[in-house]
């Protein structure tokens, strides 16, 4: 019955493809061209540092992405982001997933936890991409979501406006814990939609180990390929 609306769906709202919006079958994510050249991550190696054998100093322990951010993945984040297009929050989800679903990682999540917004940011935005990759990636792997454990509590300057040397500071102090009861010993899988130089999770990963949580393991859509400094 589920295939069944599935098809019927897509004959008057076709699928597309998250990349390029070009029509798709009903069960697929991502068209033949720009799954050949999707920018696929190599997870055999460290997503930050490139080495096989890593020796990053991280408040995290693990992070996990599906995709460089570009050639259409970074399309499909900022659909999602600026245009609400939730779809693509479902699309991604799916392939953020994959990333973990077969590592002994994803047996010891306890909850997942999204990354927040200043509250200034949520209302002009109605909605937080973060929350909603979290909210998807939840029904996949049948592990809770805590919308408001983890909170921003100060406004920041947009990331992408600073310089990498500037980013961990603009952000440090910036996030603060709600209900500490909820993460108290948890492993806990940190989502957001794009990691560049990792400043925005390590304070938020810090931010949750200090509270009482046992381990942060970072799940994003995507990553930069470089930090530009």
């Amino acid at each position: 019955m589920s295939k069944f609306l599935d098809v019927l769906a897509h004959i008057f709202l076709p699928n597309r493809c998250m990349f390029c919006k070009h029509p798709v079958e009903y069960d697929k994510l991502i068209c033949e061209g720009c799954r050949k050249d999707a920018p696929l991550t190599d997870l055999s190696k460290c997503l930050i540092c490139g080495k096989s054998e890593c020796h990053c100093q991280n408040y995290f322990r693990y992070l996990f992405t599906p995709f460089y951010y570009e050639m259409g993945a970074d399309t499909a984040i900022r659909e999602l982001k600026f245009n609400n297009n939730i779809q693509n929050a479902k699309n991604l989800a799916i392939c953020m997933v994959n990333c973990i679903k077969a590592t002994p990682v994803a047996k010891t999540v306890d909850i997942i936890v999204p990354a927040p917004l200043y509250k200034d940011d949520l209302k002009k935005r109605g909605f937080n991409q973060a929350y909603q990759l979290g909210l998807e990636v939840s029904k996949l792997i049948e592990k809770p979501i805590c919308k408001d454990v983890l909170i921003k509590i100060k406004k920041t300057k947009k990331q992408h406006d600073l310089f990498a040397s500037e980013r961990y500071k603009n952000v440090e102090g910036a996030f603060g814990i709600e209900n500490k009861n909820a993460i108290i010993g948890k492993t806990i899988l940190l989502i957001d939609d794009v990691f560049t130089t990792g400043s925005t999770m390590n304070c938020c990963a810090k931010t949750l180990l200090e509270a009482g949580a046992k381990e942060i393991i970072c799940l994003v859509a995507a990553k930069t390929r470089y930090i530009v400094n």
